[in-house]
């Protein structure tokens, strides 16, 4: 990559301070940068092939499907799934976190004359672990009936369904499913 000036169209150098600074093998600009791949997204066709394709179907959705392998997009989903908590959810999360920090803390400290045997430590951590995914496929969960429950408020109000798509993020197949079976 070349940074080239406006005006004068010069290419951008590093200046001897900058060279100073860094590396010796870093001794041109494009050094210094990364790398930048430029992904069309208008174009994604939303067919999962590969793990690039995970990411992308969650970074233009904000949702992770379970079985997406990519690494650390799990991860991310989790945190996805917190950024849409409420203020008020979201205090009850990080209380019921800090109970558990707690709980933890007390079964190390009671347990730490070295007679334990790392099963109960490992009870703890595994309850943890599933409460936190629990609360959080829970939110997701009644996130989507709170979608079809507006969609067929909004349907008997008489919207047109086109509407009633683009206010809940259902697809139009998605909707006249939920209609007929209503």
């Amino acid at each position: 990559t070349q940074f080239h000036g406006l005006h004068k169209r010069d290419t951008l150098q590093l200046s001897p301070r900058e060279k100073e600074h860094y590396p010796p093998h870093i001794d041109h600009v494009e050094n210094v940068f990364p790398e930048y791949y430029v992904l069309k997204i208008s174009s994604f066709d939303f067919k999962i092939k590969d793990t690039l394709d995970e990411w992308i179907y969650t970074l233009s959705k904000s949702e992770v499907k379970p079985d997406f392998k990519a690494k650390g997009v799990q991860m991310a989903g989790e945190q996805l799934n917190l950024l849409q908590l409420s203020k008020e959810e979201l205090v009850q999360y990080e209380r019921h976190l800090g109970s558990l920090r707690d709980t933890k803390s007390y079964f190390r400290t009671y347990y730490s004359d070295g007679r334990r045997d790392g099963l109960l430590e490992g009870r703890v951590e595994g309850i943890a672990q599933g409460i936190t995914q629990g609360i959080a496929q829970g939110i997701t969960q009644g996130k989507a009936e709170g979608k079809i429950e507006v969609a067929l408020k909004l349907h008997g109000l008489g919207l047109p369904l086109a509407e009633i798509c683009k206010a809940t993020g259902l697809k139009r197949k998605e909707l006249e499913r939920l209609i007929s079976n209503q």
